[in-house]
């Protein structure tokens, strides 16, 4: 339907109409690649004897976008010869036309291997996304663990977003550690501090709270794998349970 359509050539002989005292027909030179006149988008019909817009055929929105100026190129043939440049010239310039052009487009360079599918381009983005917040999330993450293992107290009195660079107010072990991962050269998180919006800094107590379960998560989900290895699991889950409040995570 997109490759395959049929085009008359130079001798085909369009049906002659009498309309407005004179005989009019359809004129090769808007089907003719080589004319001044041609439009890449019109077809014409032979059974129909009449034209339309193969872009806005196939892909046209025809529910909210076409009006009754333009459908004849879409929904019915356009058969008026007489006014058929002007026509056209709406027709090619309308903002439904438009679209139609762009997802033909698409799609032809997806035929010829020329673009990635869809599917394949919204992987790639959501690929892309997922690699840029595991990048940001990393060292916050890290910075939660090493105040976990040596038992570092993550708060301070006020570690809400705008007293973390206050010299007046303590932040917090927390806060301090991340800047001081800024100032030892983490352009990564130097940089994601700069410019992400003040909500999705992801280090405020919230966040911290999320990363800390899910640490707890993690190490419960281990314990039970070891324990599900072993018949007599009781001395195991001591040593687990003491290792987890040396962690301050229960």
């Amino acid at each position: 339907m997109v490759s395959n359509i049929w085009k008359p050539d130079i001798n085909f002989e369009f049906p002659s109409h009498f309309a407005c005292n004179k005989h009019v027909r359809m004129s090769y030179e808007f089907l003719n690649p080589e004319s001044e006149k041609y439009l890449d988008w019109l077809i014409y019909s032979k059974f129909l004897d009449g034209c339309f817009c193969l872009h806005c055929s196939l892909f046209g929105q025809f529910e909210t976008d076409f009006n009754r100026k333009i459908e004849c190129l879409v929904k019915k043939p356009l058969c008026n010869w007489i006014v058929r440049s002007r026509n056209f010239k709406n027709h090619s310039s309308s903002h439904s036309h438009l679209v139609s052009v762009g997802i033909y487009n698409t799609i032809i360079s997806q035929i010829k291997g020329q673009s990635q599918g869809i599917d394949e381009a919204n992987k790639s983005e959501i690929l892309t996304i997922y690699n840029s917040n595991y990048t940001k999330i990393k060292p916050l993450m890290k910075t939660i663990i090493h105040c976990g293992l040596y038992n570092l107290a993550l708060r301070g009195h006020r570690d809400d977003a705008k007293y973390i660079e206050d010299p007046n107010h303590n932040a917090g072990i927390y806060q301090g550690l991340l800047q001081f991962r800024v100032d030892a050269g983490d352009k990564i998180l130097e940089d994601h501090f700069r410019t992400a919006p003040k909500n999705k800094t992801q280090r405020s107590k919230t966040v911290q709270n999320q990363m800390i379960n899910t640490c707890k998560k993690y190490i419960q989900s281990k314990i039970v794998q070891k324990i599900k290895r072993v018949k007599f699991f009781l001395s195991l889950l001591l040593k687990q349970l003491i290792f987890l409040i040396k962690l301050n995570f229960l």
